[in-house]
Order: structure tokens, then sequence, then C-alpha cells
């Protein structure tokens, strides 16, 4: 379990990626996929809608196009270089 330490050190490291790639966000489509994939797994924290393996909001965590999955359930949209960015907010 990620105590808050890690949890920092690992929101400061997923900020700074998103931040040297331009701030990209995920596409509508994109965050729906990642909510559904969420919705059914196991690790889901329900209460708090949280990913129970890296402790992240998954509806901050799906928005921003360079996180990833920790069990690898997400494509990986920077790799994929999925176009014009429709972002959700």
């Amino acid at each position: 379990m990620a105590n808050i330490f890690d949890q920092a050190t690992s929101l400061a490291k997923a900020m700074a990626a998103w931040a040297s790639a331009g701030l990209p966000l995920a596409d509508r489509d994109e965050q729906k996929e990642r909510h559904e994939i969420c919705g059914v797994c196991p690790s889901l924290m329900c209460e708090e809608y949280r990913c129970g393996e890296c402790k992240c909001y998954i509806t901050i965590k799906a928005s921003l196009k360079t996180s990833n999955c920790p069990l690898g359930k997400w494509r990986d949209l920077m790799k994929e270089g999925t176009g014009e960015n429709k972002n959700m907010y």
C-alpha cells in the first residue's frame, strides 16, 4: 500500500510528465473508456473513486493523456498519437 510520501512522489512525477508533454488531456471517448475499465476493476476503491493500486483519484488520472493504469489496463494514448485534443473540461 502506498504511503503519503509515495503518493506525493507519484503525483509530482505524473504532473511533471504531463507538463513536459504540453498538458494534453484525454478526449471524452478516451476518458469514458478509462472510467469503464476502472469501474469494473477489483482494485477500485468505490467510496472514494480511487485506484487501489496507486491511490490516485480516477476522475483526475483518467483525464490526463499522459497517465497510465498501474496494472496496464489502459491503452497508452501518448504512444498512439491519437490526434487532436478534445478537452473534457
